[in-house]
C-alpha cells in the first residue's frame, strides 16, 4: 500500500484508539469525571515535543517571519482549547457516538473559509454540509434515547471542539503555505500547547487542583495512560501532517477523517464484546445500524464537499 494512502489510515486508527483510551480514563481513572486534569496532561505534552525539536533543529526554528510563528503558536493554543469541550463530550456519551461527530470539523473548515477567506461554496458543498449535520444530529438523537440531557450537551461540546480544531487546521495550512518547514510548524504548534499549560497552572485553579488530586490518588495509572494516549495522538498527528506533504491535503483529509469513525465503531464493538471492563457500549444490532447509517451519511457529506 502506498505511503500516502497508508499514513492517513494509520492516523485514523491511532486517533480511534486514543478516543477509547480517553473514555476509559474519564470513566475509570479521573475522579468524578473531571476533565481539567486531562486537559493539563494534553497541554503538557507540548513540552517534551518542543524541547526535543529544539535540541534537533536549534536556532533554525526561529529563522522565519515572526508573524507566521505567532500564528502557528496560536494554532497549538486553539487545539488544546478544543480539547476541553471534547473531553466533556466524551464524559457525556459513548465514544462511538461522540467521536464520529468530529466529522463536523471539515464542515466548520468550509464555513470558516467562506467567512474569513471569501471562498465560494458550491451546491455540492452545501449539500455535503447538510448531510454532515444530519448525520451528527442522528448520532445525537441515538444518545438522546437514553440520556437526552447529556446527549445535547455532548452535541454542543462537539460543536465547540469542531470550531477550535477547524481554526487549528486553517492556521496550520496557512503556515505551510507560507513555506514554514514541517518540523518548524510542529515545534511552534507545541509551543502553543506548552503556553496553554502555563495558562491552566497560573490562571485556572480548579483545573490545577484536579490535576494535583488525580496525580496523588491515581498517580501511576493516570500518568502512564495519559502519557500513552498523548504519544499515540502525536504519532497520529505526525502521520497525518506528513501524509499531507506527499499527497493533496483534501485527499489526505478524506482518507483520515472518513475512515476514523469506522475504526471507532469497530473498536467499540470489539471492546464491548471481549473487554467490557474497558468499554461497554450499546452494540445491539439496532443501535449499530443507526450508528453506521449516521456515520455513512456524514462520510458521504465529506465526499460531496471535497474534504
Amino acid at each position: 500500500m502506498p505511503i500516502p494512502t497508508l499514513l492517513p489510515l494509520l492516523a485514523a486508527f491511532l486517533w480511534a484508539v486514543v478516543g477509547h483510551l480517553d473514555k476509559y480514563i474519564i470513566d475509570k481513572i479521573a475522579e468524578n469525571r473531571e476533565v481539567g486534569a486531562l486537559t493539563l496532561f494534553s497541554a503538557l505534552a507540548g513540552v517534551p515535543v518542543a524541547v526535543t525539536l529544539w535540541l534537533v533543529f536549534g536556532a533554525t526554528l526561529w529563522d522565519h517571519a515572526p508573524r507566521t510563528l505567532v500564528i502557528m503558536t496560536a494554532a497549538g493554543f486553539l487545539y488544546v482549547l478544543g480539547v476541553i469541550p471534547y473531553l466533556y463530550a466524551m464524559s457525556y456519551g459513548e465514544t462511538s457516538s461522540v467521536m464520529p461527530q468530529m466529522l463536523m470539523v471539515p464542515l466548520f473548515t468550509l464555513v470558516l473559509g467562506y467567512v474569513l477567506l471569501g471562498e465560494v461554496l458550491t451546491r455540492g458543498q452545501l449539500a455535503g454540509g447538510a448531510l454532515i449535520m444530519a448525520g451528527a444530529l442522528g448520532l445525537t438523537l441515538h444518545m438522546a434515547d437514553s440520556q437526552e440531557r447529556f446527549a445535547w450537551r455532548a452535541f454542543g461540546m462537539v460543536l465547540l471542539t469542531s470550531l477550535c480544531f477547524a481554526l487549528n487546521s486553517l492556521l496550520f495550512k496557512y503556515a505551510v503555505v507560507e513555506e514554514l518547514p514541517f518540523w518548524t510548524a510542529i515545534f511552534w504548534e507545541h509551543v502553543g500547547f506548552a503556553l496553554f499549560s502555563v495558562v491552566i497552572i497560573v490562571g485556572i485553579g480548579r483545573y490545577r487542583r484536579q490535576f494535583v488530586t488525580l496525580v496523588r490518588t491515581n498517580g501511576a495509572p493516570a500518568v502512564g495512560l495519559n502519557a500513552l494516549g498523548e504519544a499515540i495522538m502525536l504519532a497520529g498527528n505526525f502521520a497525518f501532517h506528513y501524509a499531507a506533504l506527499l499527497a493533496p491535503v483534501a485527499l489526505v483529509n478524506f482518507r483520515a477523517e472518513g475512515t476514523q469513525p469506522f475504526f471507532v465503531l469497530l473498536l467499540g464493538v470489539l471492546l464491548s464484546r471481549f473487554a467490557p471492563h474497558i468499554a461497554q457500549e450499546d452494540i445491539r444490532p439496532q443501535a449499530l445500524t443507526r450508528k453506521v447509517t449516521a456515520v455513512s451519511v456524514m462520510v458521504g457529506g465529506m465526499l460531496l464537499i471535497g474534504i
